[in-house]
């Protein structure tokens, strides 16, 4: 995917094993740094974030910075599809077995919830609930570079 593409709708991986929907999310980005921000629709913070780093996503996506954003069923499909082309990324709507065993996976309990995979797909930075835009900037930059 390049990285100058702004909304990709995934819709559902509904033949996806849940223990492994995380690994066939990341294969979208091989070779490619990617932030996941796993949210939902009913979620304040979550939805405080997205305005926030709205402005700041530019700069990381043309340094080949994918941000994919992974919800589910949990949250209504109508409200998620339109609070979507709002928010600059890649949209996955996923089953709730399938959030569940990706959160248990990453070893998370809570919303949002951010991952930042390096272009070699290795764990950066993780982040149970928002921290700040300065602490996700700070983590992008360090993949990155400023």
């Amino acid at each position: 995917m390049p990285a100058s593409a702004q909304n990709v709708y995934y819709q559902k991986y509904n033949k996806v094993a849940a223990n492994n929907i995380l690994e066939t999310i990341l294969s979208n980005y091989d070779g490619q740094p990617v932030m996941i921000d796993i949210w939902a629709t009913w979620c304040p913070p979550c939805k405080m974030a997205h305005k926030e780093m709205n402005p700041v996503k530019p700069k990381y996506m043309e340094k080949g910075v994918h941000f994919a954003y992974i919800t589910s069923t949990t949250s209504p499909a109508d409200e998620w599809n339109g609070m979507i082309g709002e928010i600059k990324g890649d949209h996955y709507y996923v089953t709730e077995e399938q959030l569940n065993a990706m959160m248990e996976q990453v070893g998370s309990d809570g919303y949002p919830t951010y991952l930042l995979f390096d272009k070699n797909g290795k764990l950066q930075y993780k982040s149970v609930g928002y921290e700040g835009l300065e602490a996700i900037q700070g983590a992008l930059d360090s993949v990155v570079g400023k």
